[in-house]
């Protein structure tokens, strides 16, 4: 019967210059003929990553190691009661992997510089903001992914961790805003 297909239309091109500013809105599926979505990569540290369309990883593995989150660990290093250091373990994507939209993981570029993924005949999601839950015996760890950003004052009041040149850190000041394309963790009892 008719009813069991959809007429899918595609749309041109999307392009997206994530400068740490970028924003996301889409409120249906949608399928485009290209998607660009380029990124300023200042290091070659892990980086948040929280993108709408699927990228099979072996597009973009000449370029690009990417990882997928299992669990956090923290440690008390200097043994005074407090923890000292928070550590994100992931796993590595491998060849035939897929990264999954609207879901976060960590990306590393294998060269500094601006990259552009490009996807043709793409399906684009709806931006929704999924949380992950990690839990230890003493706190729960909330992964939340953002197309829209975090504001700095909202990070550093909250004591959301992120990335910051490579490395997961709790938000030192109210100027450690988010930017779109981007996940956090919160941290509770």
């Amino acid at each position: 019967p008719w009813n069991y297909y959809k007429i899918v239309e595609f749309f041109g091109t999307l392009n997206i210059s994530d400068d740490g500013a970028a924003f996301y809105a889409q409120a249906e599926d949608a399928a485009k003929d290209e998607i660009n979505y380029s990124r300023n990569y200042d290091h070659t540290g892990w980086q948040a990553l929280y993108v709408p369309f699927d990228i099979p990883y072996d597009e973009i593995s000449d370029n690009f190691d990417v990882s997928e989150l299992n669990d956090v660990h923290q440690f008390d290093d200097d043994d005074d009661g407090a923890f000292d250091r928070t550590e994100l373990e992931v796993l590595r994507l491998k060849a035939g992997d897929v990264i999954v939209h609207n879901t976060p993981y960590v990306i590393r570029a294998k060269a500094a510089g601006e990259h552009t993924i490009t996807l043709t005949d793409a399906a684009l999601y709806k931006s929704e903001a999924v949380s992950l839950d990690c839990s230890s015996l003493k706190y729960r760890y909330v992964f939340q992914g953002t197309y829209s950003g975090v504001s700095g004052s909202d990070m550093y009041s909250n004591g959301y961790y992120t990335f910051s040149e490579g490395t997961l850190c709790k938000a030192a000041s109210a100027s450690a805003a988010l930017g779109g394309f981007r996940w956090y963790v919160s941290v509770e009892d």
